[in-house]
């Protein structure tokens, strides 16, 4: 759980300024790390877990998608969340 929290705070020490950041992972600890560590938590169904596995581990924050093959669609969210309120 700590690594995006540390990985967050090694950026910020090298000059990064903040703003949105986003950790993507398959997995029920991926969401709850990304949560904990301040980041917004991209879920992904590329392995055994399911959307429902993914959605009850998070706060409810996060966003899950059925794979990674629209990747448009990825960027599309990076943007509308980034130029809304996560700056």
């Amino acid at each position: 759980r700590e690594l995006v929290k540390i990985a967050a705070e090694r950026a910020r020490e090298r000059g990064w300024t903040g703003g949105a950041h986003w950790h993507i992972g398959d997995t029920p600890s991926d969401i709850q790390s990304a949560e904990y560590g301040g980041a917004r938590a991209l879920g992904v169904t590329t392995g055994v877990f399911s959307e429902k596995d993914l959605l009850d581990s998070s706060n409810g924050e996060a966003v899950i998608f059925d794979g990674l093959h629209d990747i448009a669609k990825m960027l599309d969210l990076f943007k509308s969340k980034v130029s809304s309120n996560f700056l």
